[in-house]
C-alpha cells in the first residue's frame, strides 16, 4: 500500500486518513490498543511518513475519544491519563509512534482535568 501510494503521490493523503481508521474503537479497549497487526501498520506508516503520520495519529486518537462526561473534579481525566501513560510505557519499544500518541493524549487529558477543576471553582 505504501509503495502504491508513493508511486501515485498519495502518501500524504494516506498519512492523514489512515490514523482515523487505526484509532477507531481504540478507547473501548485502550489497554490492548494497538493490536499486533495495527502495531505493524503504525510502525510502517510512521517510518514512511514521519513528517505527518505521528502527529495525525495523536489527533485521531484524541478525537476517537468522542463525547464524554465532564468531571468537575478532573479525576476521570486523571485516571484515563494514567491508563494511557501505562500503555504508552508498554509500547515504548515495540511501537514508538503509538506510545507518543498515547502520551500526547494523556498530557491533553491532564490539561483538561485542570481546566475542569478551575471551571468548577468559578461556577460556584
Amino acid at each position: 500500500m505504501i509503495q502504491i501510494a508513493t508511486e501515485y503521490r498519495y502518501l500524504t493523503a494516506v498519512g492523514l486518513q489512515l490514523p482515523d481508521i487505526i484509532t477507531s474503537g481504540a478507547w473501548t479497549s485502550i489497554d490492548m490498543w494497538p493490536t499486533e497487526d495495527v502495531t505493524e501498520a503504525i510502525n510502517i506508516l510512521a517510518e514512511a511518513i514521519p513528517e505527518t503520520f505521528p502527529r495525525q495519529l495523536s489527533v485521531s486518537l484524541e478525537n476517537a475519544r468522542g463525547v464524554h462526561w465532564v468531571d468537575p473534579s478532573g479525576q476521570s481525566e486523571k485516571d484515563q491519563a494514567a491508563k494511557l501513560r501505562d500503555r504508552a510505557n508498554q509500547l515504548r519499544q515495540s511501537c514508538p509512534a503509538a506510545s507518543r500518541a498515547l502520551r500526547d493524549v494523556a498530557q491533553s487529558l491532564d490539561s483538561e482535568a485542570m481546566r475542569n477543576v478551575e471551571r468548577a471553582k468559578w461556577e460556584r
